[in-house]
């Protein structure tokens, strides 16, 4: 995929996603990140921040191994990209309707994750519990690849961009904002989850996942626009394009 003038938008759209997300991540990893800190005498925020640094390293991963399959294909069938944005999209709006709380449309697709995740060798929680660094890492990369319909839709959105480079560096950016709900504890936790669990608020965020989608799938007819412009202006540019009697 070429570099365009949109390109920082786009990476601007992948940290707002993970931020948007945060009403989700509470509900589906903040379980998991309280566990991890209860399980150690002294609770040390390095460690909980190697976890986390292994999940945004999990999520980079498999963005760039899914976004290299998606550019095989593109080099295979150009004309498979409508398809494939039309499908993140549709994840995006999905993913928003369920934040806010409207309908839970990912529910199959987070089913058959789930399948898949049970024939997975499963991190252990040990590692955490000694305070080993590098093991903390391992269990985070691990945990990254947890069925989650939020990371189902940021992943083929990244995967959509064309690049397995920048898909991997798209989904790390959405780690990145994922950021404020893990590590969140004490009465800053509280407060926070407070707040996200508010309808409005939900809403709000759910709302915004949706414009990204309605962003996404808009993205194919403006290139074609674009392309058509670009094609009717060389032909007025070009005297040798016109038939002269």
């Amino acid at each position: 995929m070429t570099m365009t003038t949109l390109e920082p938008c786009i990476w601007l759209t992948a940290l707002l996603l993970g931020l948007a997300g945060n009403v989700h991540c509470f509900g589906m990893c903040g379980g998991i990140m309280a566990a991890l800190s209860l399980r150690q005498e002294k609770p040390s925020f390095t460690i909980l921040l190697a976890y986390n640094l292994g999940r945004i390293l999990g999520y980079a991963l498999i963005g760039g191994l899914f976004g290299g399959l998606i550019a095989l294909v593109l080099a295979q069938w150009p004309a498979a990209m409508p398809a494939v944005r039309v499908l993140a999209g549709a994840l995006l709006i999905a993913m928003g309707v369920y934040l806010a709380g409207w309908a839970n449309w990912l529910a199959p697709l987070e089913r058959v994750g789930q399948q898949i995740w049970k024939t997975l060798p499963k991190p252990s929680l040990a590692a955490i519990h000694h305070g080993h660094f590098w093991q903390a890492i391992g269990t985070g990369i691990v945990w990254g690849w947890l069925p989650c319909g939020l990371v189902y839709s940021a992943l083929a959105w990244a995967s959509s961009q064309g690049s397995p480079w920048q898909a991997s560096a798209l989904m790390a950016l959405f780690g990145i904002g994922t950021l404020p709900a893990m590590l969140a504890t004490g009465v800053l936790a509280s407060r926070l989850q407070g707040l996200l669990r508010t309808k409005g608020f939900r809403q709000l965020t759910g709302l915004l996942v949706i414009l990204f989608g309605i962003w996404t799938l808009g993205m194919p007819l403006l290139s074609s626009h674009q392309h058509h412009e670009a094609s009717h202006q060389h032909e007025v540019s070009d005297p040798h394009s016109h038939h002269h009697p």
